[in-house]
């Protein structure tokens, strides 16, 4: 509807509810500058896309599921605040933003394939405490991502290929006998302080299957990749 609009710099919703807004619909618009977003209840792909201007999104309302490729490749945005009552975020839905710090409410139970990739500067994030699903480099190739103890247990099933692959570090991981699904290389190329006293994942096969994950995730496959143990990364 607005794509490739180079004045717009300014979009004012009226109301509080949304039933859809399209495919594209403000991508590629290089002077929009901040979005405020009521309760939409479907979004199309990418509807933001390419918004190289964009710095700041707020979701005011109740919206459920940010939409797959929603911010993928706003290069500039930097902040986001989430909307309560969120269960998903979409595939590559933050695909190469500028994001330093992502919280995300605690009623998020899916983040897509892809969704936070490619964020070179982004710091810290806050996981869920409802994950149910993490996708295929979700968080892989953040430079700067660090996370102090990172729980993947509770409602955590599925982990996806190389989700954590290439970041900065982090201090501890906790497995839990929750998960049916690992990908292969979850932590390739990500220096682990303490994974199971930080040795390679296939010293501690009694321990995992003491977890309750199934042996077959284990047995052909390569589910933590090439991660170093030792020292914790400063």
């Amino acid at each position: 509807a607005f794509r490739s609009c180079t004045a717009l710099e300014k979009v004012i919703f009226k109301g509080t509810f949304i039933k859809k807004i399209g495919d594209r619909a403000f991508g590629s618009c290089p002077l929009l500058e901040s979005v405020t977003l009521p309760t939409v209840e479907a979004f199309g792909l990418e509807v933001f896309s390419y918004s190289m201007g964009l710095t700041e999104v707020e979701f005011t309302g109740n919206t459920k599921r940010i939409g797959n490729g929603m911010f993928n490749m706003c290069k500039s945005l930097q902040s986001v605040k989430f909307p309560n009552g969120l269960t998903e975020i979409g595939t590559q839905a933050f695909y190469y933003t500028a994001l330093k710090t992502v919280v995300l409410p605690d009623s998020v139970e899916i983040i897509g394939i892809n969704a936070f990739s490619e964020c070179k500067v982004l710091e810290y994030v806050k996981l869920s405490k409802s994950i149910v699903s993490i996708g295929e480099n979700a968080f892989s190739n953040c430079e700067k991502l660090y996370f102090e103890e990172l729980k993947l247990d509770g409602t955590v099933k599925s982990v996806g290929n190389r989700a954590f692959a290439k970041i900065k570090g982090i201090g501890k991981v906790t497995l839990g006998g929750s998960i049916e699904t690992l990908g292969s290389d979850i932590f390739d190329d990500t220096p682990v302080a303490e994974l199971f006293d930080g040795l390679e994942w296939y010293e501690h096969t009694d321990t995992l299957a003491s977890l309750g994950l199934p042996v077959e995730l284990l047995a052909s496959q390569r589910p933590f990749g090439s991660f170093s143990g030792g020292e914790k990364v400063k």
